[in-house]
């Protein structure tokens, strides 16, 4: 998941509570210390515990890449100290040879009984290029060595995003952007109370301009 990817960026650690909804630090720097965005786009989260940081609304099947910027050279997205990680999502591709090409991905884990699926499937037709990603994860209790059940580390979730661009000029893009995430169910042993559900919908429109000498403008 997004998580195991970021726990292999140097100077990045998490926090684990529970299954899902791990929180990113940035060398001891955490919470409000750093920035935690999407495309740039910051949000805040609704737990005061912190349980759904904004890296939980991401899969694997709809990142692209994750930006590090440590102390203050991340405050281009706000004020901090601790510095920033931006994850940028997956951009459709115009450079695609077929007009629709997709993939698939599975795998179980017999620990805690956890099925992952995932689905991507990438479009192009003239001026138009599309991006639909799916994924889809659901896991019981997890079994400790010994055979000993953690009793509230269940989960399920689900998350689609939708990226459509359309080429205006040759130098001017649009693109509108939709994500929805959804949980259930989400236990965590470590504090006194589970998440029943946890929804976020996420919604941006860019318009990218290229000038003859490379300069570009993005508004969202």
């Amino acid at each position: 998941n997004t998580e195991e990817i970021l726990s292999r960026v140097p100077g990045l650690n998490l926090i684990r509570r529970g299954p899902i909804g791990m929180d990113p630090g940035l060398r001891s720097y955490q919470g409000n210390q750093i920035n935690l965005t999407i495309d740039g786009m910051r949000m805040h989260g609704a737990c005061t515990d912190r349980m759904d940081p904004v890296s939980i609304y991401i899969e694997p099947a709809n990142l692209n890449s994750i930006e590090i910027n440590q102390g203050a050279s991340g405050a281009y997205s706000g004020s901090t100290i601790g510095g920033s990680v931006n994850l940028n999502l997956q951009k459709p591709d115009f450079s695609c040879k077929h007009a629709i090409q997709g993939k698939y991905n599975s795998s179980f884990q017999s620990a805690f009984r956890g099925l992952s699926q995932s689905l991507i499937l990438d479009g192009v037709q003239k001026k138009f290029a599309w991006r639909l990603s799916g994924a889809l994860r659901k896991a019981g209790n997890y079994t400790a060595g010994g055979g000993q059940e953690i009793r509230y580390s269940q989960y399920q979730k689900w998350n689609s995003a939708l990226a459509i661009s359309y080429k205006i000029k040759e130098y001017s893009l649009l693109q509108v952007d939709a994500l929805v995430d959804q949980g259930r169910n989400i236990g965590y042993p470590g504090l006194s109370m589970d998440v029943g559900k946890a929804n976020a919908a996420i919604l941006a429109a860019t318009h990218t301009l290229d000038g003859k000498q490379g300069n570009q403008l993005r508004t969202k």
